[in-house]
């Protein structure tokens, strides 16, 4: 561990992606339990993100952590249907 920080900020481009429900697939007798493609690849980006701005550093063990998260979308007209 390089350093504690106390702080970090970052922006993942893009629209949001909520995660996926877990998948079942059967096998004979076996059920087999998966994340969806999808939620695996935006779980991904977020870490690349965090680690690309995180350079190395962690929270302290056991640190009280307090998340805010801020969604930014384009506007949209409103339209009048008569």
């Amino acid at each position: 561990m390089d350093e504690d920080m106390k702080q970090i900020r970052f922006t993942i481009p893009g629209q949001p992606f909520g995660k996926q429900r877990p998948k079942f697939s059967r096998a004979g007798a076996y059920v087999k339990t998966y994340t969806p493609k999808e939620t695996t690849g935006y779980e991904n980006l977020v870490k690349l993100f965090y680690n690309e701005a995180a350079k190395g550093k962690m929270f302290p063990e056991g640190a009280m952590l307090d998340l805010s998260l801020i969604h930014i979308s384009e506007p949209t007209r409103l339209r009048c249907i008569s």
